[in-house]
């Protein structure tokens, strides 16, 4: 018989994964193009966490994107930002099967072509009726969004327009939570 996590080591796991993607994927990109007072300060909180190596039943979990609760005005791909981050977190950790419930269409939309008859015949390739499903869900809101909460100005400013120096910090406020498919019961929410 397989063994599964008890409920608390699976929520001990998800909830070191939801700190490290949110904090360490914050200094890569724009961060990194920025003057050094300017740029996302993060530190990775999971780094340091020792995780005992999987035994057992590897459940398998798909994340959705983000809702902006927010009611965030430049909002644009932010949600779907957020549930890759997460995604790719989860899925480095080792600890869970990663099912795809962000473009879960077009995995259909595939399956559909071949099924059509329009592709060349694969027998291996986007076959129906093997989706898995997934044991849990990984969704989020943001909660709050606060933009220059505090900072520096500088430069020189004319007619309305700054040129220079200075910088801001922002804040997000995430709650991120896992939910079992079978029950709709929240076992998770950080």
């Amino acid at each position: 018989m397989p063994m599964t996590y008890p409920p608390s080591s699976l929520i001990l796991a998800f909830s070191l994964v939801i700190a490290v993607p949110l904090a360490s994927q914050a200094q890569t990109g724009v961060g990194n193009a920025l003057k050094k007072s300017t740029a996302t300060k993060a530190s990775d909180d999971g780094a340091k966490a020792k995780m005992a190596s999987v035994k057992g039943v590897k459940h398998a979990i798909g994340v959705t994107d983000f809702t902006n609760e927010a009611q965030y005005h430049r909002w644009s791909e932010l949600g779907t930002n957020l549930r890759a981050m997460l995604e790719s977190s989860l899925f480095e950790t080792g600890r869970f099967v990663m099912v795809e419930r962000g473009n879960l269409g077009n995995v259909i939309a595939e399956q559909d072509l071949q099924k059509s008859g329009r592709a060349s015949e694969a027998k291996t390739t986007a076959e129906t009726g093997k989706l898995r499903s997934a044991r849990y869900i990984a969704t989020g809101a943001v909660t709050e969004i606060s933009e220059g909460t505090s900072g520096e100005s500088g430069g020189i400013g004319f007619g309305g327009i700054r040129v220079g120096g200075g910088g801001s910090k922002s804040a997000v406020v995430l709650v991120v939570k896992l939910v079992d498919t079978t029950t709709g019961e929240v076992v998770a929410s950080k």
